[in-house]
């Protein structure tokens, strides 16, 4: 049968249309997928912001930055404290969290396994160590496991990032001056003043307690699960993650100290309100980002359930009750967040479908330091209470609102 021009004309456009209305389809935004149309701020938390804003500069909350994302609605935030939105803040402990991503990657790429044993990842470090372990001592640490130390349980009963801390203080206190610097302590160049690497130092402290079984914050632990990262991939954990997660994310590579050429995992790393918010978007999606997926589902799904009672509560209405894979968390699944010392977190809150991202900075009179060392280890430890003020704030005025 013959058609004629228009028959054929009309069909043409029809298919025309159709393939333009697939394509459009394929990128319609997802929620919290990255992909998005011109959008409004929610007026609302617009409000909270500024009414945070103001009540932190009347207290001692010593905020930085507050930003926030709610599906449906473009980020609010606000600076203050002499930065902006382009201000890459210190993330402190919230680096952990991004370190738990980065294992659980290389888990899904094959490259080792959450029940793998640590020991025989460094063979010379844990040879020296077991030189004067107990033997008791020595069966705890052949026992650890790459999960043990994603959920703070290595064997430690202390954190021997402290105790380092403080030995070194002890030692050279005139010489730690050069280590407090912007408010900050330089906990990675403090680091390197040692004569032993890291791993050293993290096994030749005491295992005296079965890993898996008891809640240690340790800030070691993460930067062992960097140097496996390194190990298995050949690649600094810095590299690895910004191939594999900065970059899909459209961020730019981040400033991330390291200690003796390895990537910290226990903090360091330097991130924008905004990309915190981008990090905290790719995890309320369930790992996925336009499509692709970043971070294996199961994983992320393990790390944001409360794997063991985290003794580091504070009892207000949003601490959590336990800790996931690096992560905080909350056992009714109402919220996990990223925190770093000196006021740093990422909150995801799913029923929200919403992230708070709050940067802070503690002051610190550096004139003090020779006179009351005891300062200098309480920022170490994070007992200073005004580093939890932001969160407290966020809860008043933010949280309500979305």
């Amino acid at each position: 049968m013959k058609l004629n021009n228009r028959i054929i004309y009309g069909l043409l456009v029809a298919l025309v249309l159709l393939a333009v209305g697939c394509s459009k389809d394929s990128t319609d935004p997802v929620p919290g997928s990255g992909t998005e149309t011109e959008l409004s701020e929610n007026p609302k938390v617009k409000a909270a912001v500024k009414t945070m804003v103001s009540a932190a500069t009347k207290t001692e909350a010593t905020l930085n930055g507050v930003a926030v994302w709610q599906e449906g609605y473009a980020p609010s935030g606000a600076w203050l404290g002499g930065t902006d939105k382009d201000t890459r803040h210190q993330m402190w402990s919230v680096t952990k969290t991004f370190t738990s991503m980065a294992i659980g990657i290389a888990v899904g790429e094959g490259k080792l396994s959450l029940s793998e044993k640590v020991a025989p990842m460094f063979p010379e470090e844990v040879a020296k160590a077991e030189e004067s372990m107990s033997d008791q001592q020595r069966t705890n640490l052949e026992a650890l496991t790459v999960k043990d130390l994603l959920i703070m349980a290595n064997g430690h009963k202390k954190d021997p990032t402290v105790e380092y801390a403080m030995e070194y203080f002890k030692k050279s206190p005139v010489g730690t001056l050069r280590y407090v610097h912007n408010e900050w302590v330089d906990v990675s160049g403090l680091l390197t003043k040692f004569d032993a690497t890291l791993p050293r130092l993290f096994f030749e402290y005491p295992f005296d307690a079965v890993p898996g079984t008891k809640f240690c914050y340790d800030s070691f632990s993460s930067c062992i699960l960097s140097e496996i990262i390194t190990k298995k991939t050949g690649e600094t954990m810095a590299d690895y993650l910004y191939e594999r997660m900065f970059k899909p994310l459209g961020l730019d590579k981040p400033e991330w100290e390291d200690v003796h050429g390895i990537t910290a995992g226990g903090w360091g790393l330097h991130l924008t309100t905004d990309e915190m918010l981008t990090f905290g978007r790719l995890l309320l999606n369930g790992g996925k980002w336009n499509g692709q997926q970043i971070i294996p589902e199961d994983y992320l799904k393990a790390a944001i359930k409360d794997k063991i009672k985290d003794n580091m509560n504070r009892g207000q209405d949003y601490a959590t009750t336990g800790y996931g894979y690096q992560i905080r968390t909350r056992a009714d699944g109402s919220l996990y967040m990223a925190v770093g010392l000196f006021g740093q977190y990422i909150v995801m809150i799913p029923s929200k479908k919403a992230v708070i991202a709050l940067t802070s900075a503690m002051p610190f009179d550096a004139d003090n330091i020779l006179g009351d060392l005891s300062k200098v280890m309480d920022l170490l430890n994070g007992d200073l209470d005004s580093s939890v003020k932001p969160l407290e704030l966020a809860w008043k005025y933010i949280v309500p609102k979305l």
